[in-house]
């Protein structure tokens, strides 16, 4: 009964995570394991989770121990880089600004650490912000955070020597490549008709 829907439905996920095996080889064969690394969100969390390497701005990264600045600055350096308004994906940034590296400064989401915390006290009359204050969260920390993020975002300007640091490897998937501006010393590693990795020489 169940099983022809199940994987009739998880089809399109193995074919797509099939075709990024020789990403993921390439990767495991030729990046040395203390490298850093850069792609779009969604293929950094995976790439970060299926390599073992730090793929900015993967989920994975935001639990290293780096300071809140670090994070919030290597979010501005990334932006420089990718354009995460044009291609769709400012909501991964928010995410990776105001909601998880705050945590439990997630307002309002049922994913955030204080969701349960978060609910109870708006059941005892105390708003979001007061909510996020009380558990230890400074709204203005939140605000500050996204404001630096989203200004980098529309700024839309690679620093160069700042990006060179943090993505000395790119993984760009071919339908990625036009909203990334690499700096003039990278230069292809290794492609496939699918995905390109880029280093920086």
């Amino acid at each position: 009964g169940a099983t022809a829907p199940v994987i009739l439905r998880d089809l399109p996920e193995v074919r797509d995570a099939s075709s990024k095996v020789p990403v993921t080889d390439w990767i495991r064969s030729h990046v040395p394991s203390g490298d850093k690394m850069c792609a779009d969100p969604e293929s950094a969390s995976y790439y970060a989770a299926h390599t073992g390497r730090r793929v900015t701005p993967a989920e994975a990264t935001l639990s290293y121990p780096d300071s809140s600045d670090t994070v919030i600055r290597n979010l501005e350096t990334l932006a420089g880089a990718y354009a995460a308004a044009s291609s769709g994906n400012a909501a991964a940034f928010r995410f990776a600004a105001d909601h998880y590296r705050t945590i439990p400064c997630a307002e309002g989401s049922e994913y955030a650490h204080n969701a349960f915390w978060l609910n109870l006290l708006r059941r005892f009359g105390f708003s979001a912000g007061d909510a996020n204050e009380f558990i230890g969260c400074r709204q203005s920390v939140i605000n500050a955070n996204w404001a630096r993020v989203s200004a980098a975002i529309e700024r839309h300007t690679l620093d160069e020597r700042a990006f060179t640091e943090l993505c000395p490897w790119v993984i760009v998937p071919k339908e990625q490549r036009p909203y990334w501006t690499l700096p003039a010393s990278y230069g292809e590693a290794w492609s496939n008709d699918q995905t390109s990795i880029w280093k920086r020489t």
